[in-house]
């Protein structure tokens, strides 16, 4: 179905923006290219930015790979089920919790709210590390 959208619009809807910066790039020769470490020291955000979404990328593929290994070693045969049973209570908590969550938020600055969830990341994956029990 999306491959039918997409063919129609790119055959429907002309493309106004690019053409108009390419005309206007070409009138003006004086845009120059910035290379990625030059765009860095001006901008070190954008840096920090990169490392932040690496690591919580790191953290997060661990919650479907690291996870259900370590329910698996630690419950043996009945792991599946409680790996069931945790990403469907993250689930209700992701449902149930998301709008409340968006309005206390909402006064906040973006990225303190960024910075919250990271913390809160955290903390839920170092609770993972503390589980010891074996059946």
């Amino acid at each position: 179905m999306g491959v039918y959208v997409c063919f129609f619009i790119h055959l429907f809807i002309k493309e106004t923006l690019p053409y108009r910066l390419s005309l206007e790039n070409k009138k003006n020769k004086s845009v120059k290219k910035e290379s990625l470490i030059s765009m860095l020291k001006k901008k070190p955000t954008v840096l920090y930015f990169s490392l932040v979404s690496i690591f919580f990328y790191l953290a997060h593929s661990q919650y479907f790979f690291g996870l259900p290994l370590q329910i698996n070693d630690i419950f043996g045969q009945a792991g599946p089920r409680y790996f069931g049973l945790v990403m469907s209570f993250n689930c209700s908590v992701v449902v149930f919790i998301t709008m409340p969550l968006t309005v206390v938020s909402r006064q906040n600055k973006p990225i303190f709210n960024v910075y919250l969830s990271g913390i809160f990341f955290a903390i839920g994956f170092g609770m993972i590390y503390l589980i010891s029990v074996r059946v």
